[in-house]
């Protein structure tokens, strides 16, 4: 609290981050530790508006189950999201912007279990209110990070933005017209209506979309290694040079703390 009323009085945003446990930390059912979860939040956000009114808060937070067998962090367990979509509704709520957990698989390897679990967890965070979600790339309960699984990362955040921009209805997008002109035997393939919204379909950056043989003709190489030539090609490329101004705000801030520092 401490720090959070510091970055409270600098108009610097405050997100509080609960993380009760189902059955650990926190009542092992879903709605006990969600209260459990929003209770922190508020508790917080109160202090900081008594202290500071007006000043922007954060509802974050990654509330999360565990494996009982093992005692493992369960961060993508169906329980977990059902845990977080609580939280994203209760943002909307407050109307305050939502930031928590969304991946940060227990796979140990990027593969097949870590983009089910990221998958459903992005999806899940995304369509419940998240506005920001922590966790890209992270592998074993957040304890590893992985370059190739950040660019899988990726690829699904792709997905899910395109799933939740949603359909646009108009006499456009309908088409009744062209639908009637084409008939039962049309080819819509070279109408100038697919021309004109083409581009307007999903295209992966990852993913495998050719024949079979193509792929087998280009190698045969699997998703992971796929990623991992992605993330030489991202290393290698020339960097983007940060910006001067920036540079010297930074270097006004840290001098200043520098001197607060030597001051005490």
């Amino acid at each position: 609290m401490d720090l959070a009323l510091v970055l409270a009085e600098a108009g610097i945003p405050v997100s509080f981050y609960p993380m009760p446990i189902l059955g650990a930390t926190g009542p092992i059912t879903i709605a006990g530790s969600a209260v459990m979860t929003n209770a922190e939040f508020v508790s917080g956000a109160t202090l900081v508006q008594l202290a500071h009114p007006g000043a922007p808060v954060i509802h974050g937070g990654g509330p999360t189950a565990m494996y009982m067998s093992s005692g493992a962090y369960a961060s993508n367990s169906p329980e977990a999201m059902l845990l977080r979509a609580c939280q994203g509704h209760m943002a909307d709520f407050y109307g305050v912007p939502s930031w928590y957990g969304a991946g940060a698989t227990t796979a140990k390897e990027p593969g097949i279990q870590s983009a089910y679990e990221n998958a459903l967890a992005m999806f899940m965070a995304y369509s419940n209110g998240a506005d920001v979600t922590f966790g890209t790339g992270l592998l074993d309960g957040s304890r590893i990070l992985c370059l190739e699984n950040m660019v899988v990362d990726d690829e699904i955040l792709g997905m899910v933005k395109r799933i939740l921009r949603g359909i646009e209805v108009t006499k456009e997008t309908l088409a009744v017209d062209l639908i009637k002109k084409m008939g039962f035997n049309g080819n819509y393939l070279f109408d100038n209506h697919t021309r004109r919204h083409v581009r307007e379909l999903w295209q992966p950056s990852l993913g495998e979309t050719g024949t079979y043989e193509a792929w087998q003709n280009a190698g045969g190489k699997s998703t992971t290694e796929k990623a991992q030539d992605r993330v030489a090609e991202i290393l290698a490329a020339d960097a983007v040079p940060f910006p001067e101004d920036l540079g010297a705000e930074f270097d006004a801030i840290i001098a200043a703390a520098a001197r607060e520092a030597a001051a005490v």
